[in-house]
């Protein structure tokens, strides 16, 4: 249909064919109210429209087809409404003027490079029926600073939020079974990836999340594993700092490992601790692990024992 003659006789701005597709927009408006017969925008219905500023799609849409919007450059705002069941490969893709989208729970399906590079991309809603976050779904959104996952999610795939330099923290939900290579390399700002699962598999490479990033986990998770291999920060979740022995409280006991494992490392004396054992080390959360720690943590002691703090 593209560039054929066919295309370029209709009179009418929507084209439509069959059971309602769309299936080209030769009009030149900048607000654009698809009508409610449409139940699904064709491929490449919108591709390269560079007059259209919003759009606002019909309870009737079912489903928009790869390529879609790709390349609108000054797409700002997409309106869904509730009905939608699945976005195609790269149908928002390129749409670089596009600030934020919110998917309807309808919305089971999005394809791969959905919304790749729309660098103006700030906020994101996603359907609680998606259960993948398809390989390089947000590759490319360097705005995107928040993004919360349905708690349904199973899979990260390759490349899924690859180059989202501005995104600061994000919360895998425990269904999460596996992590795909690359899934949060060049997110320079990520300070925390929470890991909820503690055997999620984490595609083995140096480049699956950026070195800067303070991976949170379980204690003896795959999460601690791989932060232990490839030199990242981790935070254990299910352990205080302080709680030496991981039994879930503080005495006496933890004063001493601790004590001992500040009395080793001043006398040069090899530990080997583990990063677990490190981050209940550093009481007083400073980033080092020294003589203030243990007296930190034997005034709280004292403090518990006299009654004037809690455990």
């Amino acid at each position: 249909v593209q560039g054929t003659s066919w295309l370029e006789n209709q009179t009418s701005d929507f084209v439509s064919a069959g059971q309602g597709i769309l299936l080209a927009y030769t009009g030149t408006e900048k607000d654009v109210t698809v009508p409610d017969t449409v139940r699904a925008v064709g491929g490449y219905a919108f591709d390269g429209c560079t007059t259209v500023e919003t759009v606002q799609l019909p309870s009737s849409l079912r489903s928009i087809d790869a390529f879609a919007f790709s390349n609108c450059i000054n797409l700002r705002q997409v309106q869904i409404a509730d009905g939608l069941e699945s976005i195609g490969e790269y149908a928002f893709h390129w749409c670089v003027s596009l600030e934020q989208i919110e998917l309807p729970d309808s919305v089971k399906n999005v394809g791969g490079h959905g919304f790749s590079y729309c660098r103006s991309l700030r906020k994101v809603r996603l359907s609680q029926a998606m259960t993948q976050i398809s390989n390089t779904l947000f590759q490319g959104c360097s705005s995107l600073t928040e993004i919360e996952l349905p708690e349904n999610i199973k899979t990260i795939y390759n490349y899924a939020f690859d180059g989202c330099a501005a995104l600061q923290k994000i919360v895998l939900p425990a269904a999460v079974e596996e992590i795909g290579a690359s899934a949060f390399s060049g997110c320079g700002s990520l300070e925390q990836l929470v890991i909820l699962n503690p055997a999620c598999r984490i595609y083995d490479t140096e480049q699956t999340v950026s070195s800067s990033t303070c991976i949170n986990g379980f204690a003896n998770s795959t999460a601690e594993i791989y932060a232990r291999k490839y030199s990242r920060q981790f935070r254990p979740i299910d352990r205080q700092r302080g709680d030496m022995d991981g039994d879930g409280s503080l005495d006496t006991s933890d004063l001493f490992l601790l004590l001992y494992l500040c009395a080793c490392r001043g006398a040069g004396v090899q530990t080997n601790p583990t990063s677990v054992e490190l981050y209940c080390a550093d009481y007083n959360a400073d980033g080092k692990i020294d003589n203030l720690d243990v007296y930190d943590l034997m005034m709280h002691l004292a403090k518990v024992g006299a009654g004037l703090a809690e455990k």
